[in-house]
Order: structure tokens, then C-alpha cells, then sequence
């Protein structure tokens, strides 16, 4: 028994040495399906590493099979991550296939990446997207540009009431919902009852949810808006209430399932 126990310990740490590289050979593989060519590619690694000197968003190209437009991001930001989050991961996507003329509600888009890759995937679509940070907000405005007939952006924060709220946070992809401070910023929130409502939706296809914390507040309140909902892809922010949001999405008619690649994803549909 001691020997068997030796082999599996030598075994698991060929297995902790192989993994740093097998990593790197993924990596590398959706470094070369993301992107159009090689030169975008070295463009997304200067911005990974902070070695490109203007302020400016920076327009990169995709590869044909994830968009056709180019993805506008910041240097010395974090939107390099966001593109890699999207295009790489591709968290954001339902866990079944949309139909035609869906209606889609993208809470949290950052700047615009979720949006102009559901785009792609469901080019009929109509998709209404919430950013809370001004900054995101104009960069998704840019991204978006191309496709406005398809989609239509907030900048407005999701909360459980109609009232000014203030945010911060540490980068551009983590501003949260706070109370005031020195470095907090103000913005209006909007009820999701009250976007559907602006469009006249009746019914819900998808809602993607990633609003940095603020999930805790909107369910904990009025879930009225759920009855409409079709879809919800839901990024849980305190992993341990996630008994919780399973518990409020069954109690409201959805099945649940744990999203395979994101330890604090969670599907809910209807069948």
C-alpha cells in the first residue's frame, strides 16, 4: 500500500508539472482563434503587458468567426480582459439556443463585447444592454456603433429601485454598487421591471446578469420581472448564497443548472 501510494504521489506531480504547459498550449490556441491576423494579435499582447503608449481606444480585429467588426479597447486598462473573457471563455452565451427575433438583456456589458458577439450569434436579435460606468458605457457606445439598428444601451446602474446610487471599484471591469466615499461615483439606477417595461416586452428571451455584486439586492426584491424571462445566465459575486439564487430561480418556475466553466455561473431556463 505505501509503494501504490508513492507511484500516485509521483503521478500527481508530473501531472502539477504538466499542467502550467498545458495551459499555455490552450492559451495559445484561442490567442490564434480569436484573432485576425498575427498583428492583432501582437497588438491584444501590448495591451496585455502596457507597452503601447496612447490613451485612445484601440480598435482590434477578430477573427470572422466571432465578430465582423473590430473590438475597440483601452490601453493600461482592463478591457484586454474583458476581450479575452468574451471571445475566449464566452460565459455570457445561453445555455440553449435562442430563436428567431429574440429579445436579449444584457446587464453589465462593460464595453460592449457580450453585445457585439451575441450579435453574431443571433444576428435578428434585439439586445438592450445596462453599464452603470460612464467610461465603459462610451467605449460601448463605440463598440456598438455598427450595429445600432440591433441594440440600444443604458448607462444607468440595475438596482431594486429608481433612485441615485453610487459606485467604484479597483478597474474597469469590477465597478460595484457602494456607499458613498471619497472615490465613489453617482449614477441613476432603473429597475429591470422598468427597462422591460420601456420597450414594451412582453416576453424575455435571455437575460445575461453580471452586475458586480448588485445580483444580492435585485433578489432580494420585486421578482415580478422574472415571469417574463425565458433564459438567465447568472454571475453569482458571493458564491456562498448560491443556494439562494437557485432557490429563488426554481421557486419562479426555471430549471437550474451550474455553468461547466465558470465556478460561479448559474443557468436558468424553462422547458
Amino acid at each position: 500500500m505505501v509503494g501504490l501510494n508513492l507511484v500516485f504521489k509521483k503521478i500527481r506531480k508530473k501531472i502539477g508539472t504538466f499542467l502550467p504547459f498545458t495551459k499555455k498550449i490552450r492559451d495559445h490556441y484561442f490567442e490564434y482563434r480569436i484573432f485576425a491576423t498575427p498583428e492583432n494579435l501582437n497588438l491584444f499582447k501590448k495591451m496585455q503587458t502596457g507597452k503601447l503608449d496612447t490613451s485612445d481606444p484601440i480598435p482590434i480585429k477578430l477573427s470572422p468567426s466571432l465578430s465582423k467588426y473590430p473590438l475597440y479597447c483601452r490601453p493600461n486598462t482592463s478591457d484586454h480582459t474583458v476581450l479575452w473573457t468574451t471571445f475566449a471563455k464566452k460565459y455570457h452565451l445561453p445555455i440553449r439556443k435562442l430563436g428567431s427575433s429574440a429579445n436579449i438583456l444584457d446587464l453589465g456589458v462593460n464595453i460592449g463585447s457580450t453585445i457585439l458577439h451575441l450579435n453574431h450569434e443571433y444576428p435578428d436579435a434585439f439586445i438592450v444592454g445596462v453599464e452603470m460606468d460612464k467610461g465603459n458605457f462610451e467605449v460601448a457606445k463605440l463598440n456598438t456603433s455598427v450595429i445600432k439598428d440591433s441594440c440600444d444601451l443604458l448607462n444607468k446602474a440595475v438596482w431594486c429601485r429608481d433612485e441615485l446610487v453610487t459606485y467604484s471599484g479597483k478597474n474597469e471591469e469590477s465597478f460595484a454598487i457602494t456607499g458613498k466615499s471619497n472615490d465613489s461615483i453617482s449614477i441613476e439606477a432603473t429597475t429591470i421591471s422598468r427597462v422591460i417595461e420601456q420597450y414594451g416586452w412582453n416576453k424575455v428571451d435571455y437575460v445575461k446578469m453580471d452586475i458586480e455584486g448588485a445580483e444580492m439586492v435585485i433578489f432580494e426584491n420585486d421578482l415580478s420581472w422574472l415571469n417574463k424571462v425565458k433564459q438567465i445566465n447568472l454571475e453569482i459575486h458571493d458564491f456562498g448564497k448560491i443556494e439562494f439564487f437557485i432557490n429563488k430561480l426554481q421557486s419562479s418556475g426555471f430549471k437550474v443548472r451550474h455553468h461547466k466553466t465558470h465556478w460561479s455561473g448559474i443557468y436558468g431556463f424553462r422547458l
